[in-house]
């Protein structure tokens, strides 16, 4: 989810100083498979829940939470799209990033919040979660 800026040189850097620190770790593939799928698309990393809960009580503490809520929900909107099959082994991990978003009340923007909602319905809808979606749908519908 970061943001496609800067060179390769300035995120192998920032991403090497990040797991030094074990702020973050690489998400390891688990079978065969997997390991193919990661290779051809980016690598994936977590991040310690204690660094989560840091950075959001400090965007809070500097007034910064709620331009990065908006941040990250366009951030969002660009990479999930409307469900289907072709990139779904890469939309699929934003998923539950973009269900968490779209509920925080400091998502000001109410056109994004229905867009990144519409995404996630269509998401749903081609993960066979029809019940989800409707849903989703539905809260759709409310606004």
């Amino acid at each position: 989810m970061l943001p496609p800026s800067g060179s390769k040189v300035e995120q192998t850097k920032a991403l090497g100083t990040l797991k030094s620190y074990a702020f973050i770790t690489e998400r390891q593939a688990r079978g065969h498979e997997q390991q193919t799928q990661m290779q051809e698309q980016e690598k994936a990393y977590d991040v310690h829940p204690l660094v989560h809960l840091a950075m959001r009580s400090w965007l809070k503490v500097h007034s910064q939470w709620t331009p990065w809520v908006e941040k990250t929900v366009n951030r969002l909107i660009d990479i999930v799209p409307f469900g289907g099959y072709g990139a779904r082994r890469i939309w699929i991990a934003y998923l539950p990033y973009a269900m968490h978003v779209v509920d925080l009340p400091e998502v000001g923007e109410e056109n994004a919040r229905m867009f990144l909602l519409e995404r996630i319905a269509w998401c749903e809808k081609s993960l066979g979660r029809y019940r989800a979606a409707g849903g989703t749908f539905r809260q759709l519908l409310e606004h």
